[in-house]
């Protein structure tokens, strides 16, 4: 017993220790520097998704200072987000052109159609759909902008297949969330798997993927 119980005390000092050391080195040592501002998503800057999103930037983070940033969404007949999610400080803002959209709303259900408007205060999980036959477009505007115009380009660089290490640094950045499991949840296991995804060398932003998803915009 007195064995087994020395065993466990030494573990888990290795492990606060390890934990300890790598949240010095990643949040105080060696942060990760902030993206540039050519990196943003501008006006033109065209992102599609594999669930059938296009994604036009409208208005980006950079041309509005960081107020908001502003895209026309349109979306193919069966399209919608890989899941539900969070942004903690920042209001969404949907206003239908065409169509007829689905959205999930702090798991209530809006069907909006062409000029209406739906608005996601900040913290509330939401989603949307395309159950029609046909494609529907929507602008979508975020405020803040924050950095939601890096964002899809990492994601896109990737392939939309982030591995969880990847993720666990996405969420921090970027400050968006899955809906399941809490916010708070995944930002402790980001706030704790981040240096040892860093260790690994995976960062939150990759140079050459926002080249490829801006093109001449990024030269």
């Amino acid at each position: 017993m007195g064995r087994a119980k020395a065993v466990a005390t030494v573990t888990l000092a290795v492990v606060v220790f390890y934990f300890s050391v790598g949240a010095l080195l990643h949040y105080v040592v060696f942060p990760e520097h902030e993206p540039p501002d050519w990196a943003y998503g501008r006006s033109g800057t065209v992102v599609e998704t594999p669930t059938g999103e296009r994604i036009e930037v409208l208005r980006g983070a950079v041309e509005t200072g960081g107020e908001f940033s502003e895209g026309l969404v349109t979306v193919a007949p069966g399209g919608h987000p890989s899941r539900a999610h969070i942004h903690p400080h920042q209001e969404e803002r949907f206003q239908v052109q065409s169509g007829t959209v689905t959205f999930i709303v702090d798991s209530e259900e809006h069907v909006a159609h062409e000029g209406e408007v739906i608005v996601v205060p900040p913290g509330t999980a939401h989603q949307f759909y395309n159950r029609s036959d046909v494609a529907v477009s929507f602008v979508g505007r975020i405020t803040p902008a924050g950095k939601l115009g890096l964002f899809f380009g990492q994601m896109k660089g990737l392939h939309f297949k982030p591995g969880f290490l990847q993720m666990m640094l996405f969420v921090q950045a970027y400050d968006a969330y899955p809906a399941s499991p809490p916010p708070a949840v995944v930002r402790t296991m980001s706030f704790l798997v981040a240096p040892t995804a860093r260790l690994f060398g995976y960062r939150s932003f990759y140079p050459e993927f926002a080249e490829r998803a801006l093109g001449p915009a990024a030269q």
